[in-house]
């Protein structure tokens, strides 16, 4: 027996049961309003999924970048600290 959620459907409000499984739809209480595209649910996710993947690396570029900057203003800080203060002899 496929593992099952029931959830609600974001096309027409309806409810509809996912596959766990193979993310498909087994079941779907509602019908689908005009003009509502007829797309698979499994392809949406896979869309979705795709999306994300492919935004990973710029999120991590941005992350490193910013690590980057907050390292050279630390490394500033610390330079104008010694020129206000020099080291204790």
């Amino acid at each position: 027996m496929p593992r099952c959620v029931t959830l609600r459907c974001p096309l027409c409000r309806g409810t509809l049961e996912l596959n766990l499984d193979t993310l498909r739809v087994e079941r779907h209480w509602a019908e689908r309003p005009a003009g509502a595209p007829e797309e698979d649910f499994g392809a949406l996710i896979d869309r979705v999924s795709k999306r994300a993947e492919e935004g990973l690396p710029d999120i991590q570029r941005l992350l490193e970048e910013q690590r980057r900057r907050r390292d050279e203003a630390f490394e500033e800080a610390k330079r104008r600290m010694r020129e206000v203060e020099p080291p204790a002899p």
